[in-house]
C-alpha cells in the first residue's frame, strides 16, 4: 500500500500515524501528537513538501515510491488536511502547504483514472476550512468517484468518503453507497478480515479501515 518495513521516519508512514490519531480521537495535546507534529515541523522545507531522506532509500520501496518526484501535492496535501482535522500544525506549515497547492493544485488532476493523483484533494478538503476552491475540488472528487465505481475496491473507494458526514459523502448518491457499503461486506474473507492488493502484511490495516467505515455507517451489529 504505502512503503515495505523502512527502519526511519518517512512522511507518508508518519500522514498514517496522523489517521490513527484522528480515527481513535487522540487529542492534540498527546505527547504522541506533539512528537508527529515536531517532526513535520523539522522536516517541511521551505516549499511546502516532505522528502525522503536519503536512508529511506535504503530499504526496499514500493515501486510507485521509488521514483517518487517533488515537487508534489502528496503527501504535502494528505498530511495538511489530516493536521486540520487534529487542530495541529503551526500557521507557516500550513501556509506553505498553501502556496504549494496554489502552485500545482489542477482540476485535472480529477479527469483520469490514477488514484493518487486525486488523494491530496480527498484528503486536504476532508476538514472544513475557508479555502475559494473547497467546494469545487470536493465536488471533483465526488465525480471522480461515481466514474470510478465499478473499478475501486471498498478500502480505496472509502478512503475518499470515510462516513456519512463528510463532504463527499453527502455530495454522493445514496443508492452508490449503499450497494459499495454491500460490496465491501462481500468482500470480507472466511477468516474475517480482508484481502489487500499490495501484499498479506496489509491485510489487518485494511481489516480495521473497512470495519471503521462498516461501523460509520451503521452497518455492524
Amino acid at each position: 500500500m504505502v512503503l515495505n518495513r523502512i527502519s526511519v521516519s518517512n512522511p507518508f508512514a508518519t500522514e498514517l500515524a496522523l489517521l490513527i490519531y484522528r480515527q481513535a480521537n487522540v487529542p492534540p495535546e498527546h505527547p504522541m501528537v506533539q512528537r508527529t507534529v515536531a517532526y513535520l515541523e523539522q522536516t517541511q522545507d521551505e516549499t511546502g513538501n516532505w522528502r525522503f531522506s536519503p536512508e529511506v532509500y535504503e530499504s526496499p520501496l514500493a515501486p510507485w515510491f521509488q521514483h517518487w518526484e517533488w515537487p508534489s501535492l502528496n503527501p504535502s496535501c494528505t498530511i495538511s488536511g489530516l493536521l486540520k482535522e487534529l487542530g495541529s500544525g503551526s500557521e507557516q506549515l500550513h501556509r506553505r502547504v498553501e502556496e504549494l497547492f496554489a502552485n500545482l493544485g489542477n482540476v485535472h488532476d480529477l479527469t483520469g483514472d490514477e488514484y493518487y493523483n486525486v488523494r491530496p484533494y480527498a484528503y486536504y478538503f476532508f476538514p472544513i476550512w475557508d479555502h475559494p476552491q473547497r467546494d469545487l475540488y470536493t465536488s471533483g472528487v465526488a465525480w471522480w468517484l461515481i466514474r470510478q465505481a465499478d473499478s475501486l475496491d471498498g478500502d480505496h473507494f472509502f478512503s475518499f468518503v470515510r462516513s456519512p458526514e463528510s463532504s463527499v459523502a453527502r455530495l454522493l448518491p445514496p443508492t452508490l453507497i449503499e450497494q459499495r457499503l454491500q460490496d465491501l461486506a462481500n468482500e470480507q474473507a472466511e477468516d474475517g478480515g480482508w484481502p489487500s492488493p499490495y501484499s498479506n502484511h496489509w491485510r489487518g490495516w485494511i481489516t480495521v479501515q473497512n470495519l471503521l467505515v462498516l461501523q460509520a455507517f451503521g452497518k455492524l451489529d
